[in-house]
């Protein structure tokens, strides 16, 4: 893997950072924006793993679905942790008497973090499954 990928994936990390810095101090509980930050989030931190774990060897072409199925699984486990800790970070920095997001919902995004593996799981397969497609058409 190039210098220039490990480059963009950090100045994506830390960009990532900033907004979220800047979005914990507007008065704001949407569950939108939130949500699309923990993916950016979470899309931010598997790309930096990823990098990490295979910046030498790369995966053995037929651990390579079932590694995506456990890569796709992980994210969508991290993406309820990251989301509910997104929620948690900005109560804690504003710290009003009611806060924005409330610890029922919290407690419900948590809740449903194997549901949200699942899902992390089958989309990053489809997606596996649709690349793989398409390269081999494009072979043909």
């Amino acid at each position: 893997m190039s210098l220039s990928w490990i480059n963009r994936a950090r100045w994506n990390s830390i960009l990532c950072g900033a907004v979220i810095f800047f979005w914990s101090g507007l008065e704001d509980n949407d569950l939108t924006f939130v949500s699309i930050l923990a993916l950016w989030l979470t899309i931010s931190l598997t790309i930096l793993w990823v990098i990490q774990q295979f910046q030498h060897a790369p995966p053995n072409q037929q651990y390579l679905p079932l590694l995506t199925m456990m890569v796709g699984a992980g994210m969508g486990i991290l993406m309820s942790i990251n989301m509910a800790g997104l929620m948690l970070f900005k109560n804690l920095r504003h710290s009003h008497f009611f806060p924005d997001y409330p610890f029922e919902m919290m407690r419900d995004i948590i809740a449903r973090a194997p549901f949200w593996g699942l899902a992390g799981m089958f989309i990053l397969l489809g997606l596996y499954l649709l690349a793989t497609t398409l390269i081999q058409k494009r072979d043909l």
